[in-house]
């Protein structure tokens, strides 16, 4: 094989795996130098990390599948920060861009508008410096990108450390700094003399989020396969808590997908991320009239009872759907029929994760990425459209 052309060494060394191909490399010079050609380092980034790109700035594929993609390929992926009760989503990806890999906070849309995309705010960026080593920089703050850690602690987490905290101190102080932070995090203004109820909220979390000096922990999550036989397929959703704002959930089929349950990625005081926020067992499904939608104490009088239809026969047809009287709801177009509903439970807790407890609702599904969650005790119905963005 030595005396083969060096392109047909690259074509069979193609085949091989990164450290599979710095093995043969070190066979003899002919070797060597078919495994420099550009063509084998692309095939490699784009068939282990989907970067289908044919070119990486001034870059070449090798140095990015050596010191990027395949010494942070642990990191790559979807994560959850863990903040206390408020949890979110974190996403760490290649940007071919910018040649590198940047790590960005995923944050539901301005309330209550549940379908427009989820907003990005980039934290962390991992990229070659003119010696052409990898660099991890914190890119938040109001001086400029500075030195930040990325440090892997048990093989589904890691942890984020900026080097210089002072950086995310406005030069005006601590209430500019709320106030930058509120905007960033709502698309609202801060008003100073209006400071309602979720605004309240959002000062805690900002508190809390200072405390933590930007030095933050990550679970990572991972997301269900595809499903058959199941009403929607499982995802992430964007949904509507009330003051606490759009919150992101996740939803998954378990026990042989006989039941759904919808769990919190980011959280609130009454209820935390990681929290169940709903379930639903899929063989109490139900039809229902429009005039037994007319009142939450006509939908409370409804007997829960197993649906004649087997729970995997994925219902089609539409029913009618109607906002009970005296229910409160965010999302302002709500469609007037359903394709599914079904008996449910909804966790509810006081400040602080108190007496949590679950208590009767309906989860109805309009489409194949919208679906509600009617709260028959607490008298409203939350909104939630599937995150539709690559997340893979």
């Amino acid at each position: 094989m030595e005396s083969f052309p060096p392109e047909l060494l690259a074509k069979i060394f193609s085949f091989l795996n990164g450290k599979d191909i710095a093995s043969v490399a070190q066979v003899c010079r002919s070797f060597y130098e078919a495994s420099l050609i550009e063509n084998i380092w692309r095939t490699r980034c784009a068939q282990e990390f989907a970067v289908k790109v044919r070119h990486v700035g001034n870059f070449v594929f090798k140095d990015i599948y050596t010191k990027l993609l395949h010494k942070y390929r642990f990191y790559l992926g979807l994560w959850q920060p863990q903040v206390s009760s408020y949890g979110g989503l974190f996403q760490v990806l290649f940007d071919p861009g910018h040649a590198a890999i940047v790590g960005q906070e995923l944050l539901p849309p301005r309330d209550p508008f549940i379908t427009e995309p989820l907003r990005k705010k980039l934290l962390f960026t991992v990229s070659l410096d003119r010696e052409n080593e990898d660099d991890v920089v914190c890119v938040g703050g109001y001086k400029g990108p500075h030195k930040a850690v990325i440090l892997e602690i048990s093989k589904d987490e890691f942890v984020f450390k900026c080097c210089d905290s002072n950086h995310h101190r406005h030069p005006n102080g601590k209430h500019q700094e709320l106030r930058d932070w509120i905007h960033e995090e709502t698309s609202v203004p801060l008003d100073m003399h209006q400071f309602p109820h979720s605004q309240e909220l959002l000062l805690m979390k900002f508190l809390i989020l200072r405390q933590l000096d930007y030095a933050f922990q990550y679970k990572r999550v991972t997301l269900q396969a595809p499903l058959t036989g199941v009403p929607i397929q499982p995802g992430i959703f964007k949904g509507t808590y009330g003051t606490h704002g759009l919150e992101l959930i996740q939803l998954e089929y378990i026990d042989n997908c006989t039941k759904l349950r919808a769990s919190k990625l980011s959280g609130d005081p009454n209820v935390p991320s990681g929290q169940v926020t709903f379930e639903v067992v899929l063989q109490y499904s139900m039809v229902l009239t429009a005039q037994q939608q007319a009142s939450i104490s006509a939908l409370d009088a409804i007997e829960v009872r197993a649906s004649d239809t087997p729970y995997n026969n994925v219902p089609t047809t539409p029913q009618p759907f109607r906002v009970p009287l005296g229910c409160h709801e965010r999302f302002l177009e709500i469609p007037r029929t359903c394709i599914a509903r079904y008996h449910g439970l909804g966790q509810v807790a006081g400040h602080g994760y108190t007496n949590p407890s679950f208590s009767r609702g309906h989860w109805v599904v309009f489409s194949e990425d919208l679906f509600g969650f009617l709260w028959l005790e607490l008298l409203s119905l939350s909104m939630y459209h599937r995150v539709k963005e690559d997340l893979a």
